[in-house]
């Protein structure tokens, strides 16, 4: 079905979870069709596997750089 999920300018929600960037330790991706990710979110809790398009996991890291403050 429909993977729902959101991103905040600090944190990120999915159908299985509500993560706070600050809590992030690692983020992952690999592609699994033309337009599809399976992106794994590692936090201090678990690790949450959320299927996104290419624009949604090019949001979520720029949202997640933003926040970090990682620059070029």
């Amino acid at each position: 079905g429909e993977n729902k999920m959101y991103i905040y300018k600090n944190a990120i929600e999915t159908e299985r979870a509500f993560i706070l960037f600050k809590n992030i330790q690692h983020i992952s991706w690999a592609k699994v069709s033309v337009n599809d990710y399976e992106v794994k979110i590692y936090s201090t809790a678990q690790v949450i596997i959320q299927p996104m398009s290419d624009s949604d996991l090019a949001s979520f890291l720029e949202h997640y750089k933003e926040h970090m403050g990682v620059t070029l």
